[in-house]
């Protein structure tokens, strides 16, 4: 996802693999751990890139480098491969968990939605996955019509 969208998604202590900032080159991708948000900035703690720091040290964590990215990038992308929330419903607040269906709450505790009822990455990944699943026999005649047109 772009960076704009992950604004409300990412949270400190999540794991990312991010091509960086618009001033980097958009084809090379590191992961790091989110050490700290602040303002319209975050910082992604790794021991690849160095970068500028933000009011925490990375080697309080045990990473020598911080990497500084605006929140509104609109050239590079972020990817949450694992989500640092160990139990995310406890940052659900009162009145979201008396309204939620018992399936909204398992789909935000394992992390497919966002605590704002949106598709995270995970969320995505797992749609995709059941919509091939079920679309199958439309992606034949698809893939049919397309070697079709490829062979006049």
């Amino acid at each position: 996802m772009k960076i704009l969208e992950a604004e409300n998604i990412l949270r400190v202590g999540d794991w990312v693999r991010t091509n960086g900032s618009d001033v980097y080159r958009r084809d090379e991708y590191f992961e790091g751990e989110i050490g700290e948000i602040q303002g319209d900035t975050f910082y992604v703690w790794q021991n690849e890139r160095i970068g500028g720091k933000g009011v925490i040290d990375p080697e309080t964590k045990g990473y020598k480098f911080s990497w500084v990215i605006n929140w509104d990038n609109s050239i590079a992308e972020i990817e949450i491969l694992k989500s640092s929330s160990k139990n995310i419903m406890s940052n659900l607040n009162l009145m979201q968990k008396k309204h939620l269906s018992a399936d909204l709450k398992k789909m935000i505790e394992a992390d497919l939605i966002s605590r704002d009822l949106e598709l995270t990455g995970e969320g995505l990944k797992a749609l995709e996955t059941i919509m091939f699943g079920e679309k199958i026999k439309e992606m034949v005649v698809i893939a049919n019509e397309i070697l079709k047109e490829r062979s006049k």
